[in-house]
């Protein structure tokens, strides 16, 4: 079932799944070209590997088709919410 929601997304988070997105087509043109040049050396292993890739880049594309930036500057100081850091901190032994 593919989705059509906006994803909301922090510009932390956007930079990071471009960078994972990059990350994975690298990886995947490394794979492609050592399988075109020698495929007698690619192992079932590879193969996975290479399905696993497209499965994950495709879904990052999707997620970020569907992306929306989320303003955080604008939240008020003190209001949790998407985007958020926190710390928790226990009564008897710190955070």
């Amino acid at each position: 079932m593919v989705s059509e929601a906006p994803v909301l997304l922090t510009e932390d988070g956007l930079l990071q799944l471009q960078g994972e997105l990059d990350m994975f087509r690298e990886r995947y043109a490394d794979l492609a070209r050592a399988k075109a040049e020698s495929p007698e050396d690619v192992d079932d292993g590879t193969l996975t590997d290479m399905t696993l890739m497209q499965r994950r880049m495709a879904e990052i594309e999707d997620l970020l088709t569907r992306a929306m930036p989320l303003d955080i500057s604008s939240r008020e100081p003190g209001v949790v919410g998407i985007g958020s850091g926190v710390t928790v901190r226990w009564e008897d032994d710190g955070e």
